[in-house]
């Protein structure tokens, strides 16, 4: 993660690296045509500003909601150009990008999701089953 503003961009070969969310927050479409079923994971986070002063929030609170509702609005325009054949979308919109540090609560709100992303890969795999043998 290397969110600009705020996480000091990383050296390359070719330049600096920042975050692909920027751009591409939800890259399965370098996939689209290259797999029979392209899984899309969005955990795209909560445009809230948790509350904890008076006061207006911080200009570093300001630049992560900012970049939040960036990456909210990329990844609603990708999925409604064209949606990947499973999307998961674990709960963990209570979590923002500041909360890296709660990483074992994040996960575990992965781990939720398990049983409903085998059942689209099941029902995604059985109407390809079904597109072959007609």
């Amino acid at each position: 993660m290397a969110m600009p503003g705020l996480v000091q961009a990383a050296p390359s070969s070719h330049g600096y690296l920042i975050d692909g969310g920027v751009v591409n927050p939800l890259p399965y479409n370098h996939l689209l045509g290259l797999a029979d079923i392209v899984v899309a994971v969005d955990l795209s986070g909560s445009v809230v500003v948790k509350p904890h002063h008076k006061g207006p929030p911080s200009p570093g609170e300001t630049l992560v909601v900012a970049s939040q509702m960036m990456v909210n609005a990329l990844t609603a325009r990708m999925l409604k150009e064209r949606a990947p054949e499973v999307l998961v979308t674990p709960p963990v919109k209570q979590f923002l990008a500041s909360d890296i540090f709660r990483s074992s609560r994040i996960f575990a709100a992965g781990d939720a999701c398990r049983d409903e992303l085998i059942a689209r890969l099941d029902m995604a795999a059985a109407r390809i089953l079904n597109q072959r043998r007609a």
